[in-house]
């Protein structure tokens, strides 16, 4: 854990800049910020962001490392499951209007520029980001799975890139991605100690202890 220290520290760093923005602006204003600034590259990059942590991305991690680290493969899968259920089960409970409705209620989304070849989610499901979640928690397990210094950071700029996509996109408010980062974090350290805790009190790997003979 001491060695994906770097990654806590650029997550810090983010989380820190990503509240004094949110202090510092109205409800939706950091939206309207990078809305100023909306260009073809950067609808691009950010989808692409957007959509490297989907569902059938955590499949095909999970399915390829099955074949070459099995824990690796494990954890995945169960940081991929654990991050689909508690974002939604928290935002069925909060039900927070998306941007689109906010800014539709307050009579201000005619200023914005949409973006292309994505369209913005309704409804009420804003709060938190599923997709921040998803991306913390998936980039912080590779870390800890494989603590290289570059691997860590490029894991914790792509995180954070995910989560300024959600704002960038018109999907999220900022709170929504700084509560999915908190979130994605504590499912992928939890999920982490668990996985140590079993391999260290059995004195076995994870695959021996899941294909141990019955005696």
């Amino acid at each position: 854990m001491k060695k994906t220290g770097l990654f806590f520290i650029l997550h810090g760093i983010a989380l820190s800049l990503g509240l004094i923005a949110m202090s510092c602006n109205k409800k939706g204003g950091v939206i309207l910020f990078f809305n100023e600034y909306q260009s073809g590259f950067l609808d691009v990059f950010f989808i692409f962001l957007t959509k490297a942590v989907e569902v059938p991305v955590f499949v095909f991690l999970a399915f390829i490392l099955l074949f070459k680290n099995y824990r690796a493969s494990l954890q995945m899968s169960a940081v991929g499951l654990l991050s689909l259920i508690s974002s939604g089960l928290l935002k069925a409970f909060f039900l927070h209007p998306r941007p689109i409705l906010y800014f539709k209620e307050e009579n201000i989304l005619e200023v914005l520029k949409l973006i292309k070849y994505s369209d913005p989610y309704t409804g009420f499901t804003s709060f938190p980001s599923g997709h921040t979640t998803a991306a913390f928690a998936l980039m912080l397990t590779i870390s800890l799975l494989y603590p290289k210094r570059w691997i860590i950071i490029l894991c914790a700029f792509l995180s954070i890139g995910t989560g300024l996509s959600r704002i960038y996109l018109i999907n999220h408010f900022i709170e929504d991605v700084i509560a999915g980062s908190l979130l994605g974090v504590l499912i992928a350290v939890i999920v982490h100690l668990i996985f140590e805790y079993l391999e260290i009190k059995n004195g076995q790997s994870i695959y021996a202890l899941f294909n141990k003979k019955k005696t």
